[in-house]
This record gives C-alpha cells, structure tokens and sequence, in this order.
C-alpha cells in the first residue's frame, strides 16, 4: 500500500508538471501567432 501511494504521489506531479508545461506551450503558440 505505501508504495502505490508514494507512485500515485509522483504521478500527480508529473502530471502537474506536465499540464504547466502544456500551458507555456499554448501561451507561446499564442504570443507566436500574435
């Protein structure tokens, strides 16, 4: 049981990393179309 919590941990803060990174790329699409 420890050990799938510490995965699913990790798991969300790729997943947080990830939707920031998504996010920078939409605002440079963004910035680059403007």
């Amino acid at each position: 049981m420890p050990r799938r919590s510490k995965n699913s941990n990790a798991t969300l803060l790729y997943a947080a990393n990830d939707l920031q990174h998504n996010q920078a790329i939409v605002l440079q699409r963004f910035l680059g179309k403007d």
